[in-house]
């Protein structure tokens, strides 16, 4: 088994847990707030996916060019992950408040969305741990 994907491990485990709290969340909401919320989300600008885009390229671009450690480049994907994450979690949250989602689910949504970063945390960090053997 690689090595690499030992640290990929943990980043599935998390990604399967975060799904099943957002899945026991939805299934406390009813058919209107469903709804609602599939219209809410479905609505989002396609801004954030040009950002998604051009962090992922630009993690690319260094990585190919080698400008810089591979271990300071995936700290700075990370640092850029945990900068959109916030921004549209902020985003994601304010738009769940203002339509008076209940705070339970909203606080089930928040621990989900952690979760998955938790698990991307494991992910970069463990790549880097990798690398340096």
């Amino acid at each position: 088994m690689s090595n690499y994907l030992i640290a990929f491990i943990p980043f599935i485990l998390f990604y399967f847990l975060a799904r099943i709290m957002m899945d026991r969340a939805n299934r406390k909401l009813d058919a209107e707030k469903k709804a609602e919320m599939v219209d809410l989300f479905s609505n989002r600008s396609p801004l954030r996916y040009l950002w998604l885009a051009f962090l992922l390229g630009g993690l690319y671009a260094v990585w190919q060019a080698e400008l810089l450690d591979l271990n300071y480049t995936l700290a700075f994907y990370f640092a850029g992950l945990i900068v959109y994450s916030v921004f549209y979690g902020r985003k994601s949250v304010g738009l769940l408040k203002a339509n008076n989602f209940p705070p339970d689910y909203i606080r089930a949504y928040l621990s989900a969305t952690l979760f998955q970063w938790a698990g991307i945390a494991f992910l970069v960090f463990g790549m880097i741990l990798v690398r340096n053997g």
